[in-house]
């Protein structure tokens, strides 16, 4: 009889769960967190490149040298020497002003002499009403100044993002214009125009900037095992193309949107993980494997 309990027993112990933890493996494909292409929009012909692939560079850096073309040199140089449309507006405000100098000056002649009946008391307030309309055109005329110099300042931003120099209104146009880094990040491509005589099509990149540290992992997983991840899990990467080297990494995002909405098919879910980079040994479009463990 006690025999025949402990078979039992142990027939009942092999039948339970077991928990524990398994590891799950994928493969990913190593991308960048941000890819940034810099570029102008008009032609630029290049003088000299001055970083190469592989380079970190820091916001603001020079990354080329250029010239622009004669007919965008004088463009942006007329651009530079009037405000754009400032300077039309303040010839119009200097007409405005002796218009209104003029009409106050009949303002006030024409209510003195109303008072001493001289005049018709329809004249003077026809003078009146004149000079009140041209102090309204005058404040809106310098509201729109006020409007056209906040553009042109925003414009100056951008020429200064285009040129590498600090400008202001009335500059020369600088004579050595520089594409510099939006960006702290590390150069990952270049275009083959970007040489010396090269001639850059507008808003063609002539470089390509990335932020690759920390580098991210991107893997799918299927809808039956997203929900065992988390964001800050720690993960094993084991980098294919460099001796199977294997380092750490942390889930930094899962997604919410499928990667196909259908409902015929099963669901997959981007997951991104961060890896650190500081030696810059991993590279975008490395094939890895990503082993998680999960209770």
């Amino acid at each position: 009889m006690r025999k025949i309990f402990v078979v039992l027993l142990l027939l009942l112990c092999t039948a339970l769960p077991v928990h524990g933890k398994e590891t799950l493996t994928y493969e990913g494909k190593v991308v960048a967190q941000m890819v940034r292409p810099v570029s102008v929009p008009f032609p630029a012909m290049v003088d000299a490149l001055l970083t190469g692939i592989g380079d970190t560079v820091s916001r603001g850096q020079k990354l080329l040298q250029y010239h622009l073309e004669a007919g965008d040199a004088r463009t942006f140089q007329k651009e530079l020497l009037t405000g754009g449309a400032l300077a039309d507006m303040r010839i119009q405000m200097a007409s405005l002003e002796q218009e209104l100098l003029n009409a106050n000056t009949q303002r006030r002649s024409s209510a003195e002499l109303a008072a001493k009946g001289l005049t018709s008391q329809t004249d003077a307030g026809r003078n009146a009403r004149n000079y009140n309309l041209l102090q309204s055109r005058m404040k809106a005329l310098k509201q729109k100044e006020a409007a056209h110099k906040a553009d042109f300042s925003l414009r100056l931003e951008e020429l200064e993002s285009y040129f590498g120099h600090k400008l202001k209104m009335g500059d020369r146009l600088p004579r050595e214009l520089f594409l510099t880094a939006p960006l702290d990040g590390t150069v990952v491509d270049i275009s083959p125009k970007a040489r010396p005589l090269g001639r850059i099509e507008p808003n063609a990149a002539a470089l390509t900037l990335a932020v690759i540290d920390p580098i991210q992992v991107q893997i799918q997983v299927h809808e039956s095992e997203i929900n065992k991840m988390a964001v800050g899990d720690a993960v094993t990467v084991e980098l294919v193309n460099l001796n199977r080297l294997k380092v750490t990494g942390r889930v930094a995002t899962l997604s919410w949107q499928p990667t196909d909405p259908k409902i015929a098919v099963p669901s997959f879910y981007y997951v991104y993980i961060d890896v650190d980079n500081k030696e810059q040994r991993i590279k975008p479009g490395y094939k890895v494997l990503v082993h998680i463990a999960t209770e």
